[in-house]
């Protein structure tokens, strides 16, 4: 438990081939994800095959608990201890069995026994130009699976153990104590590992009004972390094979890591780059999307192309600028009081699932979830720009918890009608895309209460906060969307958890139904200045109504997000910090 199993056994993958060593790699991620997704179609909605599983994980972990209790040896002294423990992990793996043979009965065995990836059938599904990037890494090594229509390759590359020479040569107190933050099992004040590497790029992003590296320095370590993430003859073997698309599998604090942001060269492609508007990212040569494990992308590709046959009936809901501030002229002195009836419908398959994830972390209402939340008016700009894309669109600002039967093909919803109640409703699940332009609230500690930040209707006045439409809720949605676009703050964040990777949005939307999820690694400013004292321009809006015009233009929702994401870079300026336009990631399919 204390090794992750890619550090474990990274020795042993020298010596099988790169097919076979994918595949096991690949097992130990996002299985819990896995297991649902693949299983969603014969278990929700049928209560008791969704108890069945919430049983057997429990079992597991008793199982577990009591083979720790009683050790693996009968010891001298301790044997009616050894027996008594024996006898009850038997009877809990005869349940197990039992439930096992049931399952199977009913056809739902699917749903804990996930089929996993086999890597000659997923070369099948592959398209030109498409790559998929599995990372597996150790402190000392990072292994790079190459796959595409030709077959699997892996790349070995050593982490360099010493920081980049402009963090040893500058001298600057604060220099050592961020390698001291960051590092990992240090020998020096200079050893950073791949985890110390990949948080002091973020570093620049996260302290973005109150920067503690040089602009040198931040450049300096993303080239380092470029070089290890894209070594040399891994990006030979891409141009080779005239790759374009490439599907990143992360691991470990690689998932917190914008692959776009990464240095891979100079414009001038000459001497390495000392200034930002020297750089070369990845985003401008590549389009990227992410995704947990390779299995995932089967039975995500494969409900995608059930919706084509039955596609949701209505275009695009967003939800924007919502009322959770004080002095937020639109407050309404008294609460709102509404009557859900679909509220009161039990989903007990649905329950059970999130009661089998949960497991023994509680979900508790969090009375203060963060800071002073101000409002954010040019989100309601946002959406309504965004509607227009898809021809006419309704807006509603009133309280609202169920959206009336129309035939316009939009409908933005912003003010009171913003709110928790409408956006845990059945009627998400008319939408082909959503949008959210609003707070987002991240807990590292419990996923769970990762939250969008709306509308709380039942607001005192004086005491105003915002709802939170918590991960735990978004996973009871039953969602048809293509896509999802979640225009807050550090979206993309959550717990990493072994086995899993991040527990967090990305994670609930795709098993709530959606296709693609587009979230943030970090916070995504409001409106900037260019220059100091000069106009004002705003980055996320730009971004956002980027990736929508490419769609509607019919680009992937890969190839659109990174047209957004450059049109912002190629601006230049300010803007050409990878701090404005770099946070935005894709998970999920990134065709059209």
């Amino acid at each position: 438990e204390k090794v992750p199993i890619e550090e474990a056994e990274i020795v042993r993958w020298s010596r099988v081939p790169a097919e076979a060593a994918l595949h096991f790699a690949d097992r130990g991620k996002a299985r819990t994800l896995l297991e649902l997704m693949m299983g969603r179609p014969v278990s929700l909605g049928a209560g008791r095959e969704a108890a069945l599983w919430a049983e057997m994980r429990r079992l597991d972990d008793e199982v577990s608990a009591l083979l720790k209790r009683r050790g693996p040896e009968r010891l001298p002294g301790k044997e009616e201890d050894y027996d008594r423990l024996t006898r009850t992990i038997e009877e809990k793996q005869q349940r197990q069995r039992e439930i096992e043979a049931e399952l199977r009965r009913t056809g739902a065995w699917a749903f804990v026994e996930p089929e996993l990836l086999k890597p000659a059938e997923f070369l099948q599904t592959l398209h030109p130009g498409e790559a998929c990037l599995e990372y597996v890494a150790s402190e000392k090594e990072l292994i790079v699976f190459l796959v595409t229509a030709k077959g699997v390759r892996a790349f070995r590359q050593e982490i360099p153990r010493d920081a980049p020479g402009e963090l040893r040569e500058n001298g600057r107190p604060s220099i050592p104590k961020l390698v001291e933050a960051y590092r990992k099992a240090p020998e020096t004040p200079q050893t950073l590992g791949l985890e110390g590497l990949a948080w002091l790029q973020r570093e620049w992003m996260d302290h973005w009004q109150n920067r503690r590296l040089s602009e040198a320095e931040h450049v300096a370590i993303s080239q380092a972390l470029g070089q290890v993430v894209f070594p040399p003859d891994l990006r030979q073997a891409l141009a080779a094979e005239g790759v374009k698309q490439l599907v990143i599998v992360p691991s470990r604090v690689l998932a917190f890591t914008s692959f776009g942001t990464l240095v891979v060269g100079s414009r001038e492609g000459l001497a390495p780059p000392r200034r930002i508007e020297e750089c070369r990212f990845l985003v401008e040569e590549y389009s990227l999307s992410y995704v947990q494990s390779l299995s995932l992308l089967a039975p995500i590709r494969k409900r995608a192309l059930e919706k084509l046959k039955n596609p949701a009936a209505r275009g695009l809901l967003a939800l924007a600028d919502p009322v959770h501030d004080e002095n937020d002229p639109r407050a309404l002195d008294r609460p709102v009081e509404v009557q859900l009836a679909w509220a009161e419908q039990e989903r007990a398959g649905t329950d059970a699932v999130v009661r089998g994830l949960v497991r023994d972390v509680k979900i508790a209402a969090d009375a203060s979830l963060g800071p002073r939340w101000d409002r954010l008016p040019e989100t309601q700009q946002e959406a309504e720009s965004v509607a227009k894309l898809y021809g006419d669109y309704t807006k509603y600002e009133a309280p609202l918890v169920e959206i009336p039967r129309e035939r316009k093909p939009g409908v933005v919803c912003v003010g009171y009608a913003a709110n928790r109640p409408l956006a845990k409703s059945p009627d998400l699940g008319e939408f082909r895309h959503l949008y959210f332009g609003v707070h987002g609230y991240t807990d590292m500690t419990n996923p769970w209460l990762c939250s969008l930040m709306l509308t709380d209707l039942a607001a005192q006045p004086g005491r105003r906060q915002p709802a939170p439409l918590t991960m735990a809720d978004v996973m009871g949605l039953r969602l048809k969307a293509a896509t999802v676009v979640l225009a807050a703050c550090q979206t993309a964040m959550g717990r990493m958890r072994t086995g899993e990777g991040v527990v967090g949005f990305q994670l609930a939307f795709l098993f709530a139904g959606a296709d693609t999820v587009v979230l943030t690694q970090w916070e995504v400013p409001s409106g900037v200045e260019q220059e100091p004292g000069g106009q004002k321009v705003y980055p996320t809006t730009d971004v956002v109504l980027g990736f929508y015009e490419g769609l509607r233009k019919g680009m992937g929702c890969a190839e659109a997000l990174r047209q957004a994401q450059l049109k912002v870079l190629r601006q230049g300026g300010r803007l050409a910090d990878p701090f404005y336009w770099g946070a935005w990631q894709l998970f999920g399919e990134w065709r059209r």
